[in-house]
């Protein structure tokens, strides 16, 4: 218990998230339910197997965050098996799922994601914020596996700028290796920031690209802008030098969301006097409070015990570990 606060059993999360999906998941719609255990390594394994069976019943993504970490490859040693691997014997990686981070995974982690149709989540910026280390690029795509980008989450990329999250992954790994022509290609970045995304979202039949018979999700932007003039190749400033703005106009399914750089449905300034009304309360409830202290004492003993040992990847080389900077 952490400040009076039990954690639900898994038949009463999924009898939770049942709940949920009857009331407001939307196929085909704007809203949709998505099953996300936190990580394999803070999970019951019924939980886990129950999370993925109904995200495949309702035709959903399993999300999940998997070594993002070397604690977390602690964890599987402690498992007696990679996190990958035991999502595997659990029958939880499936084409279902979606691997948020996957930076210390090994060469058979690879293959059994890309055997399984599993995604890799790449969100360039969060880690290097937080020192976790850098996803293997050319290792997932070389062996077949889709990759998305994300942005993690506010708390640990700062904002939730997708241009941001583009150029970050476009340039990261290039300090893996001299060889240039193993670093990421424009083309590469912009399939994982659209395809490779709807893909992992389980959406790729409806969104990611420009097709008849597919939703108009679409983000229009001024080449006149300063990011693409002079406009030398598209792609490229779209990836480098692009930041947001240059965003005209947006469209989700066909409807202008945003306009000339203000949100069209909502009143913008009103929401985030709301949120910045808010904020005190909610940074007073006991359960945050509690948590921070936690993290305060737990963070700075977990980080130096780890960086204090030997802890590598069983599969990985010394070259990946010296990428890793390990």
């Amino acid at each position: 218990d952490l400040a009076g606060f039990t954690p639900p059993t898994a038949e009463q999360y999924l009898g939770f998230a049942r709940e949920v999906i009857a009331r407001f998941h939307q196929p085909g719609g704007r809203l949709r339910f998505v099953l996300s255990p936190s990580g394999p390594q803070r999970c019951t394994h019924d939980l886990l197997v129950g999370a993925h069976e109904l995200a495949r019943e309702i035709g959903t993504l399993f999300h999940i965050h998997v070594l993002e970490s070397k604690s977390q490859v602690v964890a599987g040693e402690m498992e007696g098996r990679s996190l990958v691997r035991l999502m595997d014997d659990l029958g939880i990686l499936s084409d279902h799922s979606a691997l948020a981070h996957s930076i210390w995974i090994n060469d058979e982690d690879i293959a059994l994601m890309a055997d399984r149709g599993a995604s890799a989540i790449h969100n360039p910026i969060s880690n290097q914020k937080l020192g976790s280390g850098i996803m293997p690029w050319r290792k997932l795509h070389a062996a077949g596996v889709n990759v998305a980008l994300g942005a993690d989450g506010t708390s640990t990329n700062d904002t939730p700028r997708m241009f941001d999250v583009l150029r970050s992954a476009a340039i990261l790994h290039n300090l893996s290796t001299p060889d240039y022509s193993q670093w990421p290609s424009v083309h590469e970045v912009l399939h994982a920031a659209t395809m490779g995304g709807a893909r992992a979202a389980q959406l790729h039949r409806e969104i990611g690209s420009i097709e008849v018979g597919k939703r108009a999700d679409l983000v229009v932007l001024d080449t006149n802008s300063l990011n693409f003039t002079p406009l030398n190749d598209l792609r490229h400033q779209l990836i480098h030098c692009e930041n947001g703005t240059s965003v005209r106009m947006v469209l989700v399914d066909g409807e202008v969301v945003v306009e000339d750089g203000r949100l069209t449905r909502v009143n913008e300034d009103d929401i985030l006097g709301e949120l910045r009304a808010a904020m005190p309360a909610f940074r007073d409830q006991p359960f945050q409070r509690a948590a921070r202290r936690v993290v305060a004492a737990l963070t700075g003993t977990i980080v130096l015990q780890i960086a204090a040992g030997s802890y590598v990847n069983a599969g990985e080389t010394r070259q990946d570990r010296e990428m890793r900077g390990c």
